[in-house]
């Protein structure tokens, strides 16, 4: 896949838990998320799986957005872009409420078996990109 958009319509009621607030994807490969270690529990980011020859793991890269930081009680649209650059890098793009907020050119192309989950009525649908 060289060119894809996750979008998501985002109202939290809290940002008090200790964890990480998955919005969609699956750690290691690509996720739009709030929180994480050492960063606010209401700051946006994107994280995605750098694959690592010869090993069955990726590695982490992680992008973060400085502000807006989300607030509760209100509507965000979230839009996340992937676009190739060649086979090995591409660009992301983060927008908030139509503003670009963030980007990073130097992120790992999609390969073949890489999976995104989505919430759907209660549980998890996963899709093989």
């Amino acid at each position: 896949m060289t060119q894809f958009t996750m979008e998501a319509l985002v109202n939290a009621n809290s940002f008090t838990n200790e964890e990480i607030s998955t919005i969609m994807g699956i750690e290691d490969n690509f996720l739009i998320r709030v929180g994480d270690n050492g960063h606010d529990k209401n700051q946006l980011n994107v994280g995605y799986g750098t694959p690592v020859d010869g090993q069955e793991t990726n590695a982490r890269g992680s992008i973060y957005v400085e502000r807006p930081l989300l607030n509760t009680g209100q509507w965000y649209h979230i839009a996340v872009t992937f676009d190739a650059v060649n086979h090995e890098r591409g660009r992301i793009e983060i927008y908030v409420d139509g503003v670009l907020v963030a980007s990073i050119d130097e992120a790992t192309t999609p390969r073949h078996g890489w999976k995104l989950n989505f919430l759907k009525n209660n549980g998890y649908t996963t899709y093989n990109i």
